[in-house]
């Protein structure tokens, strides 16, 4: 199936199940379709899932069906609200109108510390290349300059971060795009990914609610990540763990501890 049509279903079904149905004006206008292409969509996804979408003649719009099951989109609720923030994303790199019908407003983005321009081109070209950088790395407690050989992005923590092979070190380790300056070309041989065994690992860390807590705050994390009991357990890379830990260890603002406490 071609992509677009798979997008034009993906939106169908997002605005049947999240959204309060649509009209072939509103698939036209995201799609920069006539209204007739954007009825024969409708129509052809229609056919293809009868149980999925039904016609409300007093609102004179699709709404989801008795039987709907999703066959372009993810329905858990946390998915659909990462989407939103998505396209909110991609709409401010497009310029345009995006598909939402809800507004967000992302206070992560405002977080964020600036980064240049060459260097994310820099770095998105040695990964998808192959190829190793010589950069000037400024750290907490040293100002070096290092040779790379990039191989994913990380975001985390309101910054974005590269995994990449250290020459200098002599390992996988992660560094911050901030903190990049002076960046040029290296000659020596780019280290593979499939080398980074800490990043191809994954495993479980498990934590309780930390028992000292107040009883209201244990309820509150309870339902704040739908536990049954007081436990709760993160599939992550090995890589990643720091980063989980370092949230995951966050002290409460007004008790000053832990909210977790982690299970070996």
């Amino acid at each position: 199936m071609k992509s677009e049509v798979t997008r034009r279903y993906a939106y169908i079904e997002t605005r049947l199940y999240w959204g309060e149905g649509l009209t072939a004006t509103n698939l036209g206008q995201t799609f920069g379709i006539a209204r007739q292409n954007a009825q024969a969509v409708i129509k052809n996804y229609r056919d293809l899932y009868p149980d999925n979408i039904q016609y409300d003649a007093g609102r004179k719009r699709h709404i989801k069906g008795s039987h709907f099951k999703p066959h372009y989109i993810r329905i858990e609720p946390e998915k659909y609200l990462e989407y939103v923030r998505g396209v909110d994303a991609i709409s401010r790199y497009w310029a345009a109108d995006d598909w939402n019908e809800v507004l967000i407003e992302d206070v992560e983005r405002q977080l964020q510390p600036k980064i240049k321009s060459k260097t994310v081109k820099l770095i998105l070209s040695a990964i998808q290349n192959e190829q190793t950088l010589s950069i000037l790395y400024h750290s907490n407690d040293d100002k070096l300059r290092r040779t790379l050989s990039p191989h994913h992005l990380v975001y985390v923590n309101h910054r974005y971060h590269v995994r990449a092979y250290c020459h200098l070190d002599n390992a996988f380790l992660d560094f911050t795009l901030a903190r990049m300056k002076a960046i040029k070309a290296s000659s020596q041989i780019w280290k593979p990914a499939i080398n980074d065994q800490n990043w191809h690992q994954y495993f479980q860390l498990c934590f309780k609610i930390n028992p000292e807590l107040p009883e209201p705050v244990q309820s509150m994390l309870k339902i704040d990540y739908q536990l049954k009991g007081n436990e709760h357990c993160i599939s992550t890379r090995k890589a990643l763990e720091f980063y989980i830990l370092r949230v995951m260890k966050q002290r409460h603002w007004k008790h000053q501890m832990p909210l977790w406490v982690r299970i070996d």
